[in-house]
Parts: structure tokens; sequence; C-alpha cells
């Protein structure tokens, strides 16, 4: 279930899924699309894992999942990855074309809920400091 639910959090909407839907070339809008579809079928497995590992069977588990719509998905998606162990501040959004030249700065959390910062901070996330850890190097 850990796997289930971290691959819905990293399949949720994030700016690049956003830009790419509202864009007039045809061929992004079915990437979004599409992206769209992965992220709704992912969300409901995970979900529905989640309400079966919580001891709800058979039509109840579905009802519950069939009850959770907008951005209440991701807030439960969220409360059951704390609940199974994964931390999800850890997971990065899965890119659908390559990472974009901006990123955005949040603030940690406080009582389950961040605050954007800065919308459009220059260069890619993977090369600020202030967004990623250093890898340590194994020594051989």
């Amino acid at each position: 279930m850990p796997y289930l639910i971290a691959r819905a959090i990293g399949l949720g909407p994030d700016r690049e899924w956003h830009d790419l839907l509202t864009t007039r070339d045809p061929e992004k809008a079915r990437l979004a699309a599409s992206r769209t579809e992965h992220y709704i079928e992912s969300a409901t497995i995970a979900l529905l894992a989640a309400a079966l590992h919580n001891g709800l069977t058979g039509q109840d588990a579905w009802d519950y999942v069939a009850s959770l719509t907008g951005d209440v998905i991701g807030e439960f998606l969220y409360d059951h990855a704390l609940q199974v162990g994964v931390d999800p501040d850890q997971i990065k959004p899965y890119q659908i074309l390559s990472e974009p030249d901006t990123h955005q700065h949040y603030s940690e959390r406080q009582g389950g809920v961040r605050f954007l910062l800065e919308h459009r901070v220059p260069g890619r996330e993977s090369d600020c400091e202030q967004c990623t850890e250093p890898v340590e190097q194994a020594t051989p």
C-alpha cells in the first residue's frame, strides 16, 4: 500500500500539469489529459487500498472512495501516506516532459498545511540547494 499511495501522490497535479492543460498546443494538452486519467486511476486504487487497510470492505470501501472529490483526494492521500510511514513531502511530482526551468518554494508544513512562498523561482528544482539534499557518496 505505501507504493500505491506514493505513486498517486507523485502523479498528482502540479504546475507542469496545470501549464500543459491550459496550453493551446493540442499534443501537450493530450499529454495533460492522459496524465489526469493516470492520476485518477492511481488515486482511486490507492484510496481503495487505504479503505481496505482501515477495515472497510465491499460496497462500503467503494462508497468511501466515491465520496472523495477534488482537493479532498490530495488531503486523504497525504493523511494515508503518513499512516503507513510514507513522507509525502519527500515525493516529487513525476515529470510529464522535461524538468521546468523554474520551480516553487514552500514553507515548512504547519498543522498539515504548507504555504507557497515563491511561485516561479529561476532554475530547475534539482539544481536548487534549498530544495535538495546532498547525496552522500558511497566509499568503496
